[in-house]
């Protein structure tokens, strides 16, 4: 094996899925710190055709009634696992909080995504599929 693609192994990248088109497991990593309005719009938008999609929301101290709407939407089942932290716990450590779960969880992929955003309906499948 290539010291590229030992290297790439060892940052959970997955090319295989290149030439095995079977369905992949896709970790969206959310650090949340309030923006219940970007985060109501962009959790619809996480989805794909082909692949199984695990929402991993790292609530981040909100105070703004997010906390709230993510415990609906795991509880409804779009969010595979929520996290609340009283207090700020830094992007940085909710990124590194959800890479751990979506590790634990043997997750093919791993995508983070800030709130603010909305994603292509074929984003997560382009992505897999590169």
């Amino acid at each position: 094996m290539s010291k590229a693609l030992q290297n790439a192994n060892l940052l959970g990248i997955n090319y295989e899925a290149k030439v095995n088109k079977t369905r992949k497991k896709v970790g969206v990593v959310l650090p949340i710190m309030g923006n219940k309005r970007y985060v109501i719009g962009l959790i619809p938008t996480i989805r794909s055709k082909n692949h199984e999609v695990y929402i991993i929301a790292i609530d981040n101290g909100s105070k703004d009634g997010t906390t709230e709407e993510l415990r609906k939407l795991k509880h409804d089942r779009r969010i595979f696992h929520h996290e609340v932290y009283p207090e700020p716990i830094g992007v940085a450590a909710a990124w590194n909080r959800g890479m751990k779960v979506a590790l634990d969880n043997n997750l093919d992929y791993i995508m983070i995504i800030n709130t603010d955003i909305l994603l292509h309906k074929d984003c997560i499948d382009n992505l897999v599929n590169f």
